[in-house]
């Protein structure tokens, strides 16, 4: 089916605007290559940025999920969500950025579930898996 005249033009249209915006593109980069005095390549595209090291543990100390599993090993009759978060912030443990330890825990003890580390009773309480 053969498009209409009014759809060539805007089909045309919107081939002479992207041209246009390649230009300025190959313009852009162009100049920037020229600023790190790096020769124009041809069909190839920088290569990816490495991912970063993981940051590494101080010997000794454990995260939140070592802490939540304490939680849980000190009650083996179970321990509520609430329960956890009690026993995790008298451990002294803190957390950075905007989250809250309550939250994060909440999503800790659900993350543990989905990997059979901890199981959830009927009456809402968690216990460590065997």
């Amino acid at each position: 089916m053969p498009f209409s005249p009014t759809t060539i033009r805007e089909l045309d249209s919107e081939l002479v605007a992207l041209a246009a915006e390649r230009q300025r593109i190959d313009a852009k980069i162009a100049a920037i290559r020229a600023l790190l005095n790096q020769p124009p390549v041809a069909g190839r595209t920088p290569p990816t940025p490495k991912r970063q090291a993981p940051i590494p543990r101080k010997k000794g100390s454990s995260g939140l999920r070592d802490a939540i599993a304490d939680a849980l090993r000190a009650d083996p009759s179970g321990a509520s969500a609430a329960d956890v978060v009690s026993a995790v912030s008298e451990r002294g443990i803190t957390v950075d950025g905007k989250t809250p330890l309550k939250t994060r825990v909440y999503n800790e003890l659900h993350r543990m579930k989905k990997v059979k580390q901890a199981k959830r009773t009927a009456d809402g309480k968690y216990l460590l898996s065997s």
